[in-house]
């Protein structure tokens, strides 16, 4: 059984994109299958010409003569499993110009017709999951325990006399451990007992992994499910997750409120790192006693959604602060993570007051001119009457924490790609951070720079320890940590900054943890 789990934790990991074409390609052979063998040539044909268009290349007919392709999805929740399976189904159907008709959990009367593909969802999780595949269920009654008969899930029958279709048994890493026998009985043979499924049939299982890599029920699979399902370890990437939502947001229309919405989606997870919801460059949930998260790929689909239909209300005539207000209510309504959800909140707002913008743009510009041009432009943004409001304050806010997220993504970038000399360059950023606070007021800057310094020395030295090889000692550490700060404070004093230079080391030395012997010999 251990040595099942550790087979399955070590498959290369998957981008949903990925496993979306592996789908599409079992469901495609496994309708051509069918098709041929019952003699539906018009059939034959559309499959054919769709596969060609769609792989660009010519349907192998070899293709046919592996055994029936089925799959496991494993992996942690919200990763896009489920949204998977559902969108490779889809996208064949459309391809081939099917009716794509979903099943799962419904019992009706209905009855495919001869250009109908069906689609069932069956959710094993728990002990109903004997019920849910039609095994029989024991009953509890007063006198003790009885089994009720139960019969095979409709879906057998409706496989059958479908053009195609696709099983899909979710969440089978907590399904009930009768259901076992039975699902390997149905990945290997289409059938359970005398129910049987249509040729044209591709199962997929999936489950979610927990945080300890364990795979709950399906460890009782033992070897035999690697020998009848082809195993992914499904992990989306931020890359995939991007392509998806431009696509998506593409799709519905071309307004700018939609372009605006779609760079703010890619810019919001091209920072996630720094925001708290991306580690090395990848999605990662922090497991509680309740196995609840903090942001997965499906918790960020969930509020572009919902932030498509904030922004819509607002066009409509709804004010700009009852958007920030309803965009944190959101942020904190979806994301578990209550630090991370704070970030993303402060972030989105940032960039729909426009805070973000600029000071993306003072880190873009060429020259110091260039940068001061823009300080220039959100000066008279925080200016009102000749005195900073509440909303200007605000707005400052915002825009200095954007300078502080700007220059840990720019750092952070330079370290990872192992530039020579990143202490020179990292002073060159702290030019660019000065210019863009100076025109901020010096209670402002203090506070900006105060935030931004725990969040340097905590991150970008360990960052800097693994690319530059540095030692692990708490002395090597606490040089590293100076180093950066020289190299951030030699920025600031080149630009027009309006905190003392004593405010500053006194800043950065203390948050910074660097202890108290010197002023980082800038004096």
């Amino acid at each position: 059984m251990a040595d099942t789990t550790q087979r399955i934790a070590k498959k290369d990991l998957t981008a949903p994109s990925v496993v979306k074409e592996e789908l599409k390609e079992a469901v495609y052979i496994n309708m051509w299958k069918q098709a041929d063998a019952s003699g539906n040539t018009g059939l034959v044909e559309r499959i054919e010409k769709a596969w060609e268009k769609s792989q660009g290349v010519p349907f192998d007919h070899d293709l046919t003569l592996d055994d029936q392709i089925n799959f496991a999805l494993m992996g942690p929740p919200g990763q896009g499993k489920t949204t998977s399976v559902m969108v490779a189904s889809r996208e064949v159907c459309k391809e081939v110009g099917l009716n794509f008709v979903d099943v799962s959990g419904v019992e009706n009367d209905f009855e495919p017709g001869e250009n109908d593909f069906v689609f069932c969802n069956i959710n094993l999780g728990g002990a109903t999951s004997a019920i849910d595949l039609g095994l029989p269920a024991l009953g509890e009654t007063k006198g003790g325990e009885r089994y009720m008969d139960r019969t095979p899930h409709r879906i057998f029958a409706l496989s059958q006399k479908a053009v195609g279709s696709l099983l899909f048994f979710d969440d089978v890493t907590n399904a009930y451990e009768k259901v076992v026998g039975p699902l390997l009985e149905i990945t290997e043979n289409k059938a359970f007992g005398t129910a049987k499924l249509g040729d044209a049939t591709t199962v997929v299982l999936a489950g979610n992994t927990k945080g300890d890599g364990s795979v709950g029920t399906m460890q009782n699979l033992g070897a035999a499910l690697n020998d009848r399902v082809k195993v992914f370890q499904v992990e989306d990437t931020p890359k995939d997750w991007v392509k998806r939502w431009e696509q998506d947001v593409v799709a519905s229309a071309f307004s700018d409120q939609n372009k605006s919405l779609k760079l703010l989606m890619a810019s919001l997870v091209e920072r996630g790192e720094n925001l708290g919801f991306l580690k090395d460059g990848r999605f990662y949930s922090e497991y509680t006693k309740d196995s609840t998260g903090t942001v997965t790929p499906r918790s960020l689909y969930k509020f572009g959604g919902q932030l498509t239909k904030m922004m819509s209300r607002y066009k409509r005539g709804k004010s700009f602060s009852s958007l920030v207000d309803a965009v944190d209510n959101e942020v904190k309504g979806i994301f578990g993570n209550a630090q991370a959800a704070s970030a993303i909140s402060t972030y989105v707002s940032s960039y729909l007051e426009g805070a973000q913008e600029f000071a993306q743009r003072i880190f873009e510009s060429k020259d110091k001119k260039g940068a001061e041009r823009i300080a220039d432009e959100v000066s008279k943004k925080m200016s009102s009457d000749g005195e900073a409001s509440a909303e200007s304050f605000g707005f400052a806010y915002k825009y200095s924490n954007a300078l502080s997220n700007e220059f840990l993504v720019k750092v952070s970038s330079l370290l990872k790609d192992g530039v020579e000399n990143p202490i020179e360059k990292i002073q060159e950023l702290g030019v660019r951070l000065g210019e863009g606070l100076a025109v901020t007021s010096p209670s402002q800057q203090s506070k900006s720079l105060d935030i931004f310094m725990r969040r340097a020395t905590s991150r970008l030295s360990s960052e800097f320890l693994i690319k530059t090889s540095h030692g692990n000692t708490d002395n090597e550490r606490h040089l590293l940590r100076k180093d950066l700060a020289v190299g951030i404070l030699k920025g600031l004093m080149n630009s027009n900054i309006k905190v003392g230079q004593d405010e500053l080391i006194g800043i950065f030395t203390n948050s910074g943890s660097m202890g108290e012997d010197d002023s980082l010999g800038l004096k």
